[in-house]
């Protein structure tokens, strides 16, 4: 039985270990293209699933091609989001028009899901790799989907134009971030699919964020803001702005 150990770094990567035997361990990281700020983009590196090997110097391994349908008006779709689980050897691709489940064990496709037709942005996987929370990329909601088909099953609305999205940990919360006239955050109670707190008002319109180990502090990027402001989970009060001088 292989052991597989996984570490989503960011939006566009996830690092997978999988030590197939006891005397040896792999790990690899994963990056799809083309991402965010090439758009689609083919000059920074083409399209598809870039395999690195961390632990030599993060050499290229292979290149896992876009599999599914073609865009329609032969433009190659932008890169928005990714996910994986260990658990399940599934990496998950949203697009500026599906998203897309890959078997990593052999690199093929095994689901393409459209849920709006302008895509979805940046998804996230709950912890024990069943579910799926997708904004829509042209509807104020986020889509929940099983992770073993992509088919849907609910949905949750909030105002703005959804944007980046993150599971707690223990996967009882997810954290909804909204591009808009909102300067909030959403937390998201995962097993009822209702939202039961705001977070903020923050300076400006949240960008990328994350939050501790522990779930009493959330760190978000704003808009013309050179650095990051800090709220308290629980009251989800802003403590702090903290400016890069």
């Amino acid at each position: 039985m292989i052991a597989r150990r996984l570490f989503v770094l960011g939006l566009l990567t996830a690092a997978l270990v999988a030590p197939p035997r006891a005397q040896q361990r792999q790990r690899f990281l994963y990056a799809a293209l083309p991402g965010v700020g090439g758009g689609n983009n083919l000059k920074y590196g083409g399209a598809g699933i870039l395999v690195f090997d961390i632990d030599h110097g993060h050499r290229f391994v292979r290149r896992i091609p876009l599999q599914g349908s073609a865009p329609a008006d032969g433009r190659q779709e932008a890169i928005k989001g990714i996910a994986a689980h260990a658990g399940t050897a599934r990496l998950y691709v949203s697009t500026s028009r599906r998203v897309a489940a890959y078997d990593l064990t052999t690199d093929k496709l095994v689901w393409e899901q459209r849920y709006d037709d302008r895509g979805t942005d940046r998804i996230a996987l709950s912890p024990d790799g069943e579910t799926i929370y997708a904004p829509s990329l042209g509807e104020p909601k986020w889509i929940i989907a099983d992770a073993a088909t992509g088919s849907p099953t609910g949905s949750v609305d909030k105002p703005g134009r959804p944007h980046n999205t993150q599971f707690s940990d223990d996967g009882a919360r997810v954290y909804f971030e909204a591009e808009g006239d909102t300067r909030t955050m959403s937390v998201v109670d995962a097993k009822t699919r209702t939202i039961v707190k705001e977070i903020g008002p923050f300076g400006n319109m949240v960008r990328p964020f994350t939050f501790n180990g522990t779930q009493t502090l959330l760190f978000a990027n704003i808009n013309d803001f050179l650095g990051f402001e800090i709220a308290d989970l629980k009251t989800g009060a802003i403590l702090h702005h903290v400016r890069r001088d």
